[in-house]
């Protein structure tokens, strides 16, 4: 009698792996070092609670006069330089010691890095009594934002987020700078 096509035995631990080849890391490479010398400023960054839809934004933010690179970051130390002897530019290896991590390169030709907006037409948009004074965001009157038990429309949760008062904060923080045109490198973590 026949075998049946029914007992055979599929294994499904066997996968294919995604192999790199030499060719997209040389390239890796290349776009890393064309970056350096097209850019003024450079960035290492962190990314806490990150969230995708938060991260497009902002690169739609920075897309005209920015870039920004999330890779292997054996692969991008080796871009840069790992030591002072073979480093692409000045001071590009002590870039390549603060790649530990979750972190992410900004290269950018804005003078410093401006990660901070202005709240006030969000906040009066939203209904909150608010004036601008010297500056600085003051709110002219008292506002109850939600109780305890209150159901959180979506305009409450937007203000609460504008407020800070979120379960997890998207935030992005500096850990170094190099200025690619001087090599001036600044430690901005102290």
């Amino acid at each position: 009698m026949p075998r049946s096509k029914r007992e055979q035995v599929v294994t499904l631990a066997k996968t294919a792996g995604r192999k790199v080849d030499r060719a997209a890391k040389a390239a890796y490479i290349t776009t890393l070092r064309e970056a350096v010398d097209a850019y003024a400023n450079l960035y290492v960054f962190s990314v806490a609670n990150s969230r995708n839809g938060q991260l497009k934004a902002l690169r739609a933010d920075w897309k005209a006069d920015s870039r920004f690179f999330f890779g292997r970051n054996a692969l991008t130390a080796v871009a840069l330089g790992r030591s002072a002897v073979d480093e692409y530019v000045d001071n590009l290896h002590r870039v390549s010691r603060a790649l530990v991590g979750d972190v992410g390169l900004l290269f950018t030709n804005r003078p410093d890095a401006e990660f901070v907006a202005s709240q006030e037409p969000d906040l009066r948009a939203l209904g909150l009594p608010v004036s601008l004074v010297r500056g600085v965001v003051t709110l002219v009157g008292d506002f109850v934002v939600c109780e305890v038990g209150d159901t959180l429309t979506a305009q409450r949760a937007k203000l609460l987020e504008l407020l800070g008062i979120a379960m997890a904060d998207f935030r992005v923080d500096l850990l170094c700078h190099l200025s690619t045109k001087d090599g001036e490198f600044t430690d901005l973590k102290a």
